[in-house]
Formats: structure tokens, sequence, C-alpha cells
């Protein structure tokens, strides 16, 4: 009985924890938005590093259960890296809208996004679970505009470890071009997520993977309930 109560215990940290802040601030995968958001009360902070920007930092909030709000930039780019704004509202068990935003800082132009998310869950063998987000969108003023995207996750090897992987045909940001992301071809990112606590995880990802110019970024993600409790 008591090794069963630490398995749950174990399988409900991972579950609360997986997703962490993206790019723009969502809660989510790499640069792709989960369906689910916080629960109310939570707030989200991540440190992401990455050869060539250096430092990213994004952070969320969910004033309400099943509303969150985000934000993100790139922090030692020239010219400025633009603000990135998101909205997420998850309406159903598997199902979100929301809205990415984009504020240049240095007259690198603004950027206005609505998408929907659907979330589907896989049987699997072994510990934990796995999981899809599809998400379909429109850019309103970008010559690329309709967005496609999948974000994957797969417990591997023990419930604190993640396989994590997002695929899409746009980038986080598109005013200052990220220079591992080239907006003219699909975007594949994937990696690990450790689970370290159920308030801290580390993220170790490859960036555009399937581009000559690949990166790599290290990722630390904190969470704080700053009022209300765990769904």
């Amino acid at each position: 009985m008591r090794k069963a109560l630490v398995g749950i215990g174990l399988v409900m940290m991972v579950s609360l924890a997986m997703a962490a802040p993206t790019y723009s601030g969502a809660d989510g995968y790499i640069i792709v938005p989960s369906v689910e958001a916080a629960y109310g009360g939570r707030f989200g902070l991540s440190f992401k590093y990455t050869p060539e920007v250096p430092l990213t930092v994004a952070a969320n909030f969910s004033p309400l259960s099943q509303l969150e709000l985000g934000a993100g930039i790139d922090i030692g780019t020239r010219p400025q890296s633009p603000l990135l704004l998101n909205g997420k509202f998850q309406f159903t068990k598997q199902g979100a809208l929301g809205a990415m935003g984009e504020i240049g800082l240095d007259n690198t132009g603004n950027f206005f996004s609505l998408y929907f998310a659907w979330q589907e869950g896989f049987n699997a063998s072994g510990v934990g679970s796995s999981g899809a987000t599809f998400i379909v969108g429109y850019t309103f003023n970008n010559a690329w505009d309709i967005n496609f995207a999948i974000g994957f996750q797969r417990n591997f090897l023990i419930p604190q470890l993640y396989i994590i992987a997002d695929f899409s045909n746009f980038p986080y940001k598109y005013g200052v071009g990220a220079p591992y992301a080239s907006t003219h071809r699909g975007i594949l990112n994937a990696g690990l997520r450790f689970i370290l606590t159920d308030f801290f995880s580390v993220d170790f990802v490859g960036l555009d993977l399937m581009d000559g110019n690949r990166s790599l970024m290290v990722g630390g993600n904190i969470y704080f309930g700053l009022w209300g409790g765990r769904r």
C-alpha cells in the first residue's frame, strides 16, 4: 500500500509540473502551448539559456482556474527582441482558445495571432502517460498566416523524467527572428524535462533540429502557488 501511495504521488507530481512557461510565457512544451491552464493562483517563472540569445525570461499567471496570462522576452539581443504576450482560456478538459501578441520594442513590428488547441492522451506502457496537443491558428499581419503545431510529452524511464517535443510552421517570434528558427520550414524542437520537485524543473532541449543552424537550450522553471490549490 505504501509503495502504491508513493507511486500515485509521483504521477500526480509530474502531471502537475510537466508543463512550463514557453518562450512566450504560455504553459506548454518548448514553444508550443499546451491546452491545460495552471490552477487559479499559480505563478510560473522560467529562465532559458541559448548561446545565440543568450537569456530568455518568461512567466505566466493564472488569476482564475482555466484562465492564464503569460509574457516572455529575450534579453541581450540587438535590435532588442519584442515583448511576447500570451493569453489562454481552457474551456473544456481537452480544448483551449488562445492569443499570442508580439510588441516590437525597437521598431521591429507588432504581430497578433489567435489559436485553437486540442489535447489527446494516449495509453502507454511503463511509467506515466503520453499526450499530444494539436494547434491551428492564424497570424493577422504576417506573410505566413496560417499556423499549425503539435506538442508531445512522454514519461521516460522514471516518473520524474519527460521527453518533450514540438513541431510548428511558425517561430516563437517574428520581428527579430531567432537565428536557429527558420520561418520558411518546419521547426522541430525536442529534449528532456526533469521534474525535480513539484515547484522546480529543468529542461535540456535541442532547437530547430532539422536545420543546419540548430541550437541548444538549458532552462530552469519555478512554480509558486500564491493562493488556491492544485486541481
